[in-house]
């Protein structure tokens, strides 16, 4: 499903890349900030280097509904990545 051709609509859902590497490194930042408030889990290049992958996916490809989490119409992601599950 990532390999498709974009219809205008969802091209025009896209974020640009500046914007993107800046949501990831708010992502990095917010949930180092919560491991370390907790003092607990794992941080490492795991997490950090899924940011990217995550942001780019969410706004650029998969089809949320964040209004409306329990749609049917909505994509929904398996992430199996054990110590990247924080991000």
């Amino acid at each position: 499903k990532i390999f498709y051709n974009l219809n205008k609509e969802e091209k025009d859902r896209r974020i640009e890349t500046t914007l993107l590497a800046a949501l990831s490194q708010q992502c990095r930042i917010k949930a180092f900030h919560i491991l370390h408030n907790k003092q607990a889990g794992h941080w490492g290049g795991g997490a950090s280097s899924l940011a990217e992958i995550m942001m780019s996916l969410y706004f650029n490809r998969l089809h949320t509904k964040p209004e409306d989490c329990c749609s049917e119409n909505r994509d929904r992601l398996s992430l199996s990545k054990r110590h990247a599950s924080m991000i």
